[in-house]
This record gives C-alpha cells, structure tokens and sequence, in this order.
C-alpha cells in the first residue's frame, strides 16, 4: 500500500512498473487519462520507442515514429503535444529540437532552434522553449524564445544570458495569466555584451536576474524576480497565487531557502528548512507542493527524493514525507 500524507492507507493505490530498467525518462506530461514520457530510445512492455510514447491506463502507443534523438521536455494544449530536446526530425520531418503533435502526423516549428530545448510552456497560441541555444527561427534568441504559431521571436531585445565568456542555460519556463517566469542559470534578461576590453564592455545589459526572471507578455518586457537566487532554477510551478521554484540555491532574495523556494509577488520565503539536496523537478496540485531531486530529507523528515508540501490557507503550514509501504 501507498500511504497519504495524512498517514491513512490509500487502499486503492500501488505502484507499478511500466517501464525496462534500461529505459531513460526525462519528461512526464498529463492529459486527460493519457501520460506522456519523454526520454531516449526507450522500451515500455515489448515495444521500443523513439523519445516519446503514451500511457493511456491500459497500454503503451508511440506518436508515430517519435524524434530521433532525445525529449527533454512535453507541454500539452487540447489535442496538440509539444516536445522539445535534441533531435533533428520527429517522424518524417526535419524538426530541430522542437515539435508538434497534432495527434495524427508530426509537425516541425519552423526552423526550430540552433541547440537543445530543455524546458517547453504553452499560453493560448503562444509556445515558449528554454534551453542553451543561440538562434530561433534563425534569428538571435539567447536560450528563450516565442513561437506564436507562425513565426519566431525573441523575448526582449535578445534573451537571457551572462558575460561572456561564461555559459546560460534556461531550464525551466511556467506561465501565469500574462507573465512568463524563466528559470536556469542566468544573470541578466536581454543581452550580455560580449567581451569587451574594459570591465563595462562585459557588465550585462538588462535586467539584473539572479537564475529567474519575470517576461510580460502585455508590456513585451523583462522584470527581476526579487533578488532572485543564489544558484541554478531546476523547476518553477505555479498554484496558490504563488510561484514556487527548486533547484541548487540555498538563499532566495534575502531569505535562508534550502533548495525550494516561493514567491509571492512581492517576498521570496522559505518552505520551512527546506530540502538537505538539490531538487530538479517541482509541480503543485490540491494545496500541496511536490518537489523530486537528490534529497534525504525534506523539513528534517527522511523523504527519499520525493517529497510534499503541503499548505493549508492562510496560516498553517506542514511538511509532510511520502511514505511507501
């Protein structure tokens, strides 16, 4: 049996496995009654699959001939399943990186972008991809960019990114009403100069983002998060009127924050003591907060890289672990 966080056997409840031990997962999106995973050549049951497959309660598919390469990241809107990575076609069309699934045939996003994808969001028509690329559509895009169904864009004036010669990467991307929250490794939205002969030839340009920044879709500008954090954003997630985000940091604006994070719009603040390791995945549902990553404990209690937060509105707090059984 699997236990609730209320410590009450969930009878109906129970793990099972899906898929070969050889297998290599990297994204997990839901859609209805269907899961998507996205990884590598992978084998679910007795079938192989190129990047991507479906779950739908009973059995595996694959979409068409999948990409061949790797899926790091599955957004979902309505019938339309889109996947980034690293990959130069999904199924007999050239697609670099980034793709449609319409639910019949593979579509490729323009010309797509110059180097992997590794984070995907949809809003209305609008798909926003992260990753470590330098060009979108074939025009300059630094690691984040918009596609609006048509055409390629970049965010601001170029993207986000660090002096020269130091590398940025966007890893994770989540949307709110109109505000579009990136998340990576970063410490400017817009364009660092390149090397210069002076210290101001290389200071970035922009906004000063400490590995997240807030993109207004409305006003097409960029906005610090805060003080943002002192490390790398794996995951960003959004529930509760608040932006809750994980990765490799230990301060978030001013406030001790082991791994995990939330902000309100206004303050960054901690989830109690946090997490002892970082965590790479992160997503809300029912007034809790659920983190994975290479982690023992989580608010002092042991939870074995997977933990919940659990919220109740407005005051009262409690961590709880995810107890198998």
């Amino acid at each position: 049996n699997v236990y609730d966080v209320v410590g009450l056997p969930c009878l109906r409840c129970r793990w099972t496995r899906q898929l070969d031990a050889s297998s290599c997962v990297n994204a997990i999106a839901v859609s209805g009654g269907n899961v998507y995973v996205g990884g590598y050549l992978f084998w679910a049951g007795a079938s192989a699959f190129n990047g991507i497959a479906k779950w739908n309660g009973s059995a595996w598919s694959g979409l068409g001939a999948g990409v061949n390469g790797s899926v790091y990241a599955i957004a979902i809107s309505g019938t339309n399943v889109y996947v980034g990575g690293s990959f130069s076609s999904a199924g007999s069309s050239p697609a670099s990186n980034v793709a449609k699934w319409d639910g019949s045939a593979w579509t490729p996003l323009g010309t797509g972008t110059n180097s992997p994808v590794s984070a995907i969001a949809v809003s209305g028509s609008n798909v926003y991809v992260g990753g470590y690329f330098s060009t979108a559509g074939g025009i300059p895009a630094k690691n984040v960019a918009r596609w609006n169904g048509s055409a390629w864009s970049a965010l601001g004036s170029s993207g986000v990114g660090n002096p020269s010669p130091y590398w940025a990467e966007v890893r994770a991307i989540a949307v709110s009403g109109n505000d579009v929250y990136i998340g990576g490794a970063f410490t400017s939205a817009r364009t660092p100069q390149e090397r210069g002969s002076t210290t101001n030839d290389r200071a970035p340009r922009g906004v000063v983002a400490s590995n997240i920044a807030r993109w207004n879709a409305l006003t097409n500008t960029w906005h610090s998060v805060g003080n943002g954090l002192d490390g790398s954003v794996s995951g960003i997630a959004v529930g509760m009127n608040k932006i809750y985000v994980d990765g490799n940091f230990t301060l978030a604006g001013s406030a001790d924050a082991n791994y995990i994070a939330r902000w309100d719009g206004s303050n960054w603040s901690a989830l109690g003591s946090g997490l002892n390791g970082y965590a790479t995945a992160i997503t809300t549902g029912g007034g809790s907060v659920y983190a994975a990553g290479n982690f023992t404990t989580a608010g002092a209690k042991a939870s074995y890289h997977f933990a919940r937060w659990y919220e109740f509105i407005p005051t009262t707090i409690i961590y709880f672990p995810i107890i198998a059984k």
